[in-house]
């Protein structure tokens, strides 16, 4: 009964930490503790396909960028599967860089991994700061003239 106690207890302090203990809720998508919407894992479809848009974008010049940021939202989108109750800030930060894979298979460029990495952290921060719900219009259909530019 013990170890069940501290257990219960180790869960608790450890969502609390990360800001998903029961009270709370992820602001960044409409992600409620609990059982895992349609509408949470789109939310976190879209940002991590924002994510990976980001790193291709600005890595646009080298021949890797399409599969790195085609490879980076998949990644993305597995942890999102596995932790549906992260938040979406962790979740953009912690996801596996294709990097080492991409730049190994399909690169000769010596600044491949330097230059992906530094594109992943534009991907995280893609991801983690794109508004949701992105409402430009009083019916809340957005158009891209009035989205934020997140790969800034």
């Amino acid at each position: 009964m013990a170890n069940r106690a501290w257990a219960i207890v180790v869960f608790l302090l450890t969502d609390q930490a990360l800001g998903q203990g029961p009270s709370t809720r992820d602001q960044n998508c409409p992600c409620p503790y609990g059982p895992v919407t349609k509408v949470c894992l789109e939310c976190r479809r879209v940002r991590c396909s924002i994510g990976g848009s980001a790193l291709t974008k600005w890595a646009a010049a080298e021949q890797w960028a399409t599969e790195a940021g085609k490879k980076w939202a998949e990644n993305c989108e597995s942890l999102t599967r596995s932790n549906p109750h992260s938040s979406t800030e962790m979740i953009c930060s912690t996801t596996v860089t294709p990097c080492a894979a991409i730049c190994a298979s399909r690169s000769k460029d010596a600044n491949c991994p330097s230059r992906c990495a530094e594109n992943v952290g534009r991907a995280a921060h893609a991801c983690a700061t794109f508004p949701w719900p992105a409402r430009s219009k009083p019916v809340g259909v957005a158009t891209e003239e009035n989205l934020p530019d997140v790969f800034t």
